[in-house]
């Protein structure tokens, strides 16, 4: 978490949300200054008003129907500061796609609010947030050996990275054979680290190995 003080520019067409999220960023860090925003228009104003904007937050409904293109600019625009997204629907092929554009963080309306502080502490940490379950339809043949104590199973891609793990493997050689972004790899491991309550890649597998995954 930084401990200096940092700027969000926030945006969304509904200003009950607007003001509820606002808070809810607010309550991760003291040091956070909030531009609230309804529309993308006055968002980017904000952001070119600002000296410096470190996170650009907004709705994805305000991208209009080709959101891509748009997203797409956007990261271009303002680079290096870090775009999230936001919706109210979680629908993992626009997750997958917008973590390909370069997005930083997904966080969906329905989500708790004390798991979207988790994960604005994560992202304010440097860190790249989605919902872990976005990746639950990438099937492998047999997760049933899978079970964690909690009666939880890794999803058939996190037992994909893990097993890449325990071969050693690095972020760009996990990424480079299963076809997928470093940040996606990053993403899972995160996912890994709190499934198995773990710190950092080697406990995961010590972790793993003790539990009969490795």
């Amino acid at each position: 978490m930084k401990n200096e003080v940092f700027r969000v520019v926030l945006a969304d067409p509904n200003s009950r949300f607007v003001r509820t999220f606002a808070e809810l960023i607010k309550g991760v860090s003291p040091a956070v200054q909030v531009s609230e925003c309804l529309d993308l228009d006055c968002a980017l104003l904000a952001f070119s008003e600002k000296p410096t904007v470190d996170y650009f937050m907004l709705d994805i409904s305000l991208l209009g129907e080709n959101w891509k293109d748009r997203l797409s600019q956007i990261i271009e625009k303002v680079t290096p500061t870090q775009v999230l997204l936001t919706s109210e629907k979680q629908i993992p092929q626009k997750i997958l796609q917008a973590l390909k554009l370069g997005i930083r963080g997904y966080i969906t309306k329905t989500t708790p609010s004390q798991t979207i502080k988790s994960a604005l502490n994560l992202i304010f940490s440097g860190e790249i947030y989605v919902p872990t379950d976005v990746f639950e339809e990438n099937e492998i043949s047999d997760t049933s050996l899978y079970c964690l104590p909690n009666g939880k199973k890794l999803t058939p891609r996190q037992i994909e990275v893990l097993q890449k793990l325990g071969k050693g493997k690095s972020n760009k050689q996990i990424a480079h054979e299963l076809s997928i972004s470093e940040a996606t790899v990053k993403l899972h491991i995160n996912a890994l680290l709190r499934q198995l309550k773990t710190t950092n890649r080697t406990q995961i597998v010590v972790k793993a190995q003790s539990l009969g995954f490795l």
